[in-house]
């Protein structure tokens, strides 16, 4: 089931996405509580290089995954974001959470 938060859109009451993407900022900030180090995997995509450039603006070391350099994962490199275009394992062993969007 999908549902759209918006009330003028037609499908009001359906979900757009899986129900653990909607936790909120406060339970989201629960579960981020004592981490450090956040690696986004497809940190070149629109949402996630928001996401990643709003955890590095608030002290977290950023890093993350994406196919294809791009312009996008370049201003992420020139914030000091470490981009990785490899998928290795050896990129997420220090990561204190792993976060991934459903588009991958």
């Amino acid at each position: 089931m999908f549902e759209f938060s918006s009330d003028k859109h037609p499908k009001k009451g359906y979900l757009m996405a899986l129900p653990n993407t909607h936790l909120g900022a406060e339970k989201i900030s629960k579960i981020l509580s004592g981490k450090k180090n956040l690696f986004f995997v497809g940190i070149g995509g629109i949402s996630m290089n928001s996401l990643a450039k709003i955890s590095h603006l608030h002290g977290y070391n950023v890093s993350g995954y994406d196919r294809t350099p791009s312009g996008i994962t370049e201003n992420l490199e020139k914030m000091g974001i470490k981009v990785c275009y490899e998928s290795d394992e050896k990129n997420v062993y220090d990561c204190d959470a792993l976060i991934y969007t459903v588009a991958i």
